[in-house]
């Protein structure tokens, strides 16, 4: 292998992914050599075989690095600690149980290149738990790459206004490309710490700044379905951390009638109302969950405004 490229490095923390890792690397290894990408396995102290998994790619691809935690830190510290680890002036956070679309990486260098963004964020497929293609995923409601100027109220609210998802507010740590000297201008907040969505109010942070977002269309990855590492606590608790943990770090940066927010809280009722919403209606009612359960998801869908006659 060459010099390694100073522009990209692709970071993937994980935890116990051991089952799922390889399908990622394979999708990534081989190009990423071509290119003289560095790619960092950061392992959040996995019991299980990642290390042992890793080494056997070593082997063949010395771009590989592998950094192992003493302790578990969670995912926020996780990705907080690959992007310091890695070389280049970019990094791509990627998910071990994700896998990379072919020419994705030329594409990203590409990007740098030419635009030497702040942020490059870019698409996905949604998949089922094999990695079978469900459908493709919507960020902004846009069919080309564009280049926005976050810092600048009029680009800020014409990014807002074609938000589709809760992507568009970097919910999606796959879809993200840092440039790493911007990404240290803020560092982690420790009140975000353990929210899940750390790195979202640091980015946001970030657009007090000067802060070029490059939204890449074209789809970069497959993202695997049905393997949500936050789903551990059921059904309501995953919800809680879409609506208040989302709504909670957003609010951290910008006031709470903001544009930001009320286009955050919008995106947010479109991806969970209807079908997730009834699912944890039904759910509680399954287990026979007591009523502060009930009167937790109302306290939920008062926060993102569901009108009263949809309830």
């Amino acid at each position: 292998m060459n010099k390694v490229n100073n522009l990209l490095s692709i970071a993937i923390p994980v935890y116990n992914f051991g089952a799922f890792l390889p399908r990622c690397l394979e999708s990534i290894l081989d190009e990423s050599f071509e290119h003289n990408v560095e790619v960092l396995i950061f392992d959040g102290c996995s019991t299980d075989d990642t290390q042992l998994l890793v080494r056997t790619y070593q082997q063949k691809y010395p771009n590989l690095k592998y950094v192992k935690a003493l302790t578990k830190g969670g995912i926020d510290f996780d990705m907080a600690k690959s992007v310091e680890l890695v070389s280049s002036k970019y990094c791509w956070l990627f998910s071990g149980d994700d896998i990379a679309r072919p020419q994705s990486i030329l594409k990203i260098l590409s990007t740098i290149e030419e635009w030497k963004p702040d942020l490059i964020l870019c698409r996905h497929n949604e998949c089922d738990f094999d990695l079978k293609f469900i459908k493709d995923w919507p960020v902004l409601n846009i069919e080309e790459d564009r280049v926005f100027q976050l810092d600048l109220e009029n680009d800020m609210s014409d990014y807002l206004s074609l938000a589709l998802t809760s992507e568009a507010f970097f919910s999606f740590m796959g879809g993200l490309i840092v440039k790493r000297e911007t990404w240290f201008r803020e560092p982690l907040n420790p009140d975000l710490d353990g929210s899940c969505w750390a790195h979202i109010g640091r980015l946001w942070s970030l657009t007090n700044y000067p802060f070029r977002l490059y939204y890449m269309h074209e789809v970069a990855l497959d993202r695997r379905g049905g393997n949500d590492s936050f789903s551990g606590d059921g059904m309501l608790a995953r919800l809680t951390i879409q609506i208040s943990g989302l709504l909670n770090t957003i609010e951290s940066v910008f006031e709470k009638n903001s544009n930001v927010v009320q286009n955050l809280k919008r995106v947010i009722r479109v991806e969970v109302y209807p079908d997730w919403v009834n699912a944890v209606k039904a759910n509680l009612t399954y287990i026979n969950a007591p009523q502060q359960h009930h009167d937790d998801l109302q306290i939920l869908l008062d926060k993102i405004e569901i009108p009263k006659i949809l309830k």
